[in-house]
């Protein structure tokens, strides 16, 4: 009976463990930085955005590498890749199941985009879709090497219609 409580008592911690190994969408820069022991690396790069015109910053926890984008303080999008000595490694089936439920626990359906449509839920037993949308409306893009979940407000801005954000004219003024 002890060895059974015990048994479980370790299956929850490592569930636990999970739960807290990853930052969610929605979470603010604080509430990022407390969760990986500190501020990550802001990335100055344009081409390593992940979100163009927001605030993109990158988190080493473990052999994870996390790289959010936050608008108005929060995370909209976030990117989840594995590395080992420098190089990204493949991600298994279980740690993408591991993300999702990390991200979204009331489930996820394959998404097929094109027609924006769900299709079948998705457990995590077998090769996840490259689509996924989970209950409450995330969006998961699942690539070998990379998963990347955004919430709506990520979509809008890619598509210019956040209107709580300011547009830089990229034209130039000229003094009359």
């Amino acid at each position: 009976m002890a060895c059974r409580r015990t048994s479980r008592a370790v299956w929850l911690g490592a569930m636990l463990l999970a739960f807290v190994a990853h930052a969610r969408v929605g979470d603010s820069m604080k509430q990022s930085d407390v969760r990986y022991g500190g501020a990550g690396q802001e990335i100055e790069n344009a081409e390593a955005f992940i979100l163009q015109g927001a605030k993109n910053v990158v988190y080493h926890h473990g052999d994870w590498i996390i790289t959010a984008a936050f608008i108005n303080e929060n995370t909209v999008r976030i990117r989840y890749e594995k590395a080992s000595q420098q190089t990204r490694t493949q991600l298994t089936k279980e740690d993408v199941a591991e993300i999702l439920q990390a991200e979204d626990a009331d489930g996820w359906n394959a998404f097929d985009e094109s027609a924006q449509k769900a299709g079948k839920a998705y457990a995590g037993e077998g090769h996840p879709p490259p689509m996924l949308r989970s209950a409450s409306g995330l969006m998961a893009r699942y690539q070998v090497f990379k998963v990347t979940v955004e919430n709506p407000t990520a979509i809008r801005h890619d598509s210019g219609l956040n209107p709580q954000l300011k547009r830089v004219s990229t034209r130039k003024r000229v003094a009359l």
